[in-house]
């Protein structure tokens, strides 16, 4: 979880595995979109809100309003921290049927928002790496092939 929790400012800088990365200026705030191979894309709103899909564009991670949520057999876990003075603990609870179709119509409405701002020049390419890179296609390309939402099977990448 550290890695989500890092500033948004650094992960063009530090987030290496993700290639091709970019920022976007929307909302005034920056949103980070970085890909792994596959594509492979993860979507960083803010500090609080993240999104990370596998190579099928199926949802496997998410992090928002301080919960990670995992992918599990097809379903939602989210997962709290307890701290303690000598550790930290994950307590997992798989969400009710109601709560995953509420969490991936937030998911859906969000994305849908971004991709129209893309759409519309709204949202505004700020940097991207490697510069020879259509990065604004990729995305648009992306979200335009993935309209709705699937729970991956596990939270890993492939």
């Amino acid at each position: 979880m550290a890695r989500m929790e890092q500033d948004r400012e650094d992960l063009m800088r530090e987030a290496v595995r993700l290639v091709p990365r970019g920022e976007f200026l929307w909302q005034e705030q920056r949103v980070f979109v970085g890909f792994r191979p596959g594509p492979a894309p993860s979507f960083y709103f803010s500090p609080e809100e993240v999104y990370q899909f596998n190579s099928q564009g199926e949802l496997r991670r998410a992090y928002l309003q301080g919960a990670l949520y995992k992918a599990q057999q097809g379903h939602l876990v989210r997962m709290l921290r307890h701290r303690t003075a000598q550790q930290v603990q994950l307590r997992s609870t798989r969400l009710s049927p109601q709560q995953e179709h509420q969490f991936l119509e937030q998911l859906h409405r969000r994305l849908q928002a971004f991709a129209h701002a893309l759409h519309s020049g709204e949202a505004q390419l700020a940097t991207h790496f490697p510069p020879e890179e259509d990065f604004l296609h990729l995305v648009l390309q992306w979200l335009t092939e993935h309209p709705r939402v699937r729970i991956a099977k596990r939270p890993h990448a492939r």
